[in-house]
């Protein structure tokens, strides 16, 4: 089971994209404390390094349960002023599934419904039902959205309850930004292996500290950003139709900027390239007819040897 601090912190990172590290190969740039590092030691490898990151306690993972800065606030906007039962169903669900996503962390349910519940035990994973989070957290932002910029409500009220949010999602990211280095250790139980890849722990750490910072600060600016469009349509400063497109574009700026860290071009590969790489019995299972499966691999060690030359 993983330590309460784990469970904060892979539940942070539905906020802020880098609380946990991001993944066990996260990409890192030239200017990181490791690069600086591996220089010293006269490295002449690629400067594209993707490393160890992720401290957050799970044995391994390739991304963060992100569910978006400006989705989350909203949705906690939400809250606030969407009227009737819906809201209700929705911040239920919200809950309901981010519970179950802590899988056998939970107390007891995920094992409850894993025996009892038709079908739940199809799920490769527990933190798969973050699918459903991630759906329902915008579908009430969504409607946030459309009945503050149209609604006849005391503009007063509305922004009360949109600095309310804000503090709620803002400035807990806001405050990680400052001093969150000094809540966590940033160290995982994986890091005496560290040496053995001609990596040093210090610098992995310090690399967690940076990416820590800097994502919580993006999330920071990114609610910032999106309130003050709110609060721009909501006093009239600016046309609703151009707080909403604003909004838009942030938000595809927020999942689209997070979401190419772990999915871009280099990670892709034609059809042909895979035919011709991959072993014979690799082969026969991509030409067969029968359902695919999948398996775990050792990418994320023999990956960081390549970056290392090795």
């Amino acid at each position: 089971m993983l330590p309460n601090g784990a469970i904060l912190i892979l539940t942070l990172a539905t906020l802020i994209p880098g609380a946990a590290g991001g993944s066990n190969a996260e990409p890192v740039g030239a200017d990181s404390k490791t690069m600086t590092s591996l220089c010293w030691q006269r490295y002449q490898g690629t400067t594209d390094l993707q490393l160890p990151l992720y401290w957050g306690g799970l044995p391994f993972t390739s991304g963060p349960g992100y569910l978006g800065a400006i989705a989350l606030f909203l949705f906690v906007f939400g809250l606030f002023t969407v009227k009737g039962p819906v809201k209700w169903w929705l911040g239920i669900g919200v809950l309901f599934t981010m519970i179950l996503s802590l899988g056998k962390n939970d107390g007891g349910l995920n094992k409850a419904l894993f025996e009892t519940l038709p079908l739940f035990n199809s799920f490769r994973a527990p933190s798969s039902v973050l699918s459903v989070t991630a759906f329902l957290v915008p579908m009430l932002g969504f409607l946030a959205l459309g009945q503050v910029l149209k609604s006849d409500e005391d503009p007063k009220q509305l922004l009360r309850k949109l600095w309310i949010s804000a503090g709620l999602t803002g400035g807990v990211a806001l405050i990680f930004a400052l001093i969150g280095g000094s809540f966590f250790s940033f160290t995982s139980a994986a890091d005496g292996n560290l040496a053995g890849y001609g990596l040093d722990a210090p610098s992995i750490v310090a690399d967690r500290k940076a990416l820590f910072s800097s994502d919580s600060w993006r999330s920071f600016l990114l609610i910032a950003l999106c309130a003050g469009l709110i609060w721009a349509g909501v006093t009239q400063k600016i046309n609703s139709t151009i707080a909403l497109v604003g909004i838009g574009l942030l938000t595809i700026f927020d999942v689209w900027g997070v979401g190419r860290r772990y999915v871009n071009t280099p990670v892709l590969y034609p059809k042909q390239s895979i035919n011709k790489t991959t072993s014979r019995l690799v082969r026969s299972i991509w030409k067969s007819s029968t359902k695919k499966r999948t398996c775990t691999t050792a990418y994320t060690r023999s990956n960081l040897m390549r970056s290392n030359g090795r």
